[in-house]
């Protein structure tokens, strides 16, 4: 008799009711259900349905409303609040029309939600700073508008981030010469940089910590695009804290084919004539042989203006 009240669910001919007409399940979720054509109900059409109420039932507003949710062998991320007798019948005819499998289910992380989505893992996903939870560095900086800041866990993009000051506005730059040919302005983040929850521009850090005994720069970074292998120039000058110039350290060179150049012990000479707090700007010029320890090289030269971001503090 079971079957038989299920299947009845899943026919297009049964009497209306709760699964009829693709009402939202759960009483709380915005998404609409899934309606298939069960005329046939068979394994593969109820396993049809269940991935077409899987995809309708995408949308949320924080963390909380997405979770994992039976579905065939394993299970699948959905709208935690759209669960209904539509999902339920569905559960219940696979139950009764697929064959038993043997499931090797892999450990998934906790859902979130990112950018009004639910998804798998992605536990930095957030709507607000609400969202965002963990531990927090004993760190405080004055910023560029002469306010002092500590650490707090912020929301920028739909990805939980740790911010000290806020986001910069200002725009960076550096103009490099490669060989005595003429500039090129790299004004762009370059990709996996740091600071990117603060700027998409060229940009420059103070990087403290490493390895025992660990390290202290001041970073500057700009490439043409924030592609992969984008052209552009990474600068590093060792325990620069204020203006002057610096020729311990290094810098690594992108060119236009997306070949990196620059090894330790290639020669630098790094000139710093402004060093704002954070959110302000960094300044100054460089010169500098690249190489790839052999008798191949680049002589580049340049200047650059670039938005300071929130320190590096490595472990």
């Amino acid at each position: 008799m079971r079957r038989a009240i299920v299947l009845c669910l899943l026919l297009s001919g049964c009497p209306a009711g709760p699964l009829q007409g693709g009402a939202p399940d759960g009483g709380a979720s915005p998404d609409l259900a899934a309606t298939p054509d069960l005329a046939l109900p068979t394994c593969a059409a109820v396993q049809s349905a269940m991935q077409q109420w899987i995809a309708a039932h995408q949308s949320c507003a924080t963390n909380s409303d997405c979770a994992y949710v039976p579905y065939t062998c394993c299970e699948a991320i959905a709208n935690a609040a759209a669960q209904g007798p539509y999902y339920s019948s569905l559960l219940a005819a696979m139950k009764q029309l697929c064959p038993p499998a043997l499931c090797n289910c892999p450990f998934l992380p906790p859902a979130s939600c990112n950018q009004g989505v639910c998804v798998v893992g992605g536990g930095n996903g957030c709507v607000t700073a609400g969202d965002c939870n963990g531990p927090l560095p004993a760190i405080c900086q004055q910023c560029a508008d002469g306010s002092m800041q500590c650490a707090h866990h912020a929301c920028e993009g739909g990805q939980c981030t740790i911010e000290i000051c806020p986001p910069t506005t200002c725009t960076g730059y550096l103009d490099v010469a490669a060989d005595n040919g003429a500039p090129r302005r790299y004004a762009s983040i370059c990709a996996n940089s740091w600071g990117a929850a603060q700027t998409t521009s060229a940009l420059g850090y103070r990087f403290e910590g490493g390895p025992a005994p660990g390290i202290e720069a001041m970073d500057v970074a700009g490439c043409a695009s924030a592609a992969p292998s984008s052209e552009g120039v990474q600068l590093s000058a060792r325990n620069a804290s204020s203006p002057g110039t610096f020729t311990t350290g290094s810098v690594s060179y992108t060119d236009a084919n997306g070949i990196q150049w620059g090894v330790p012990g290639d020669p630098l000479s790094i000139t710093f004539t402004r060093i704002d707090a954070v959110g302000g700007v960094i300044a100054g010029s460089f010169t500098a042989t690249v190489t790839h320890g052999g008798n191949a090289a680049h002589s580049l030269s340049g200047a650059f203006q670039v938005c300071r971001v929130n320190d590096e503090l490595a472990p």
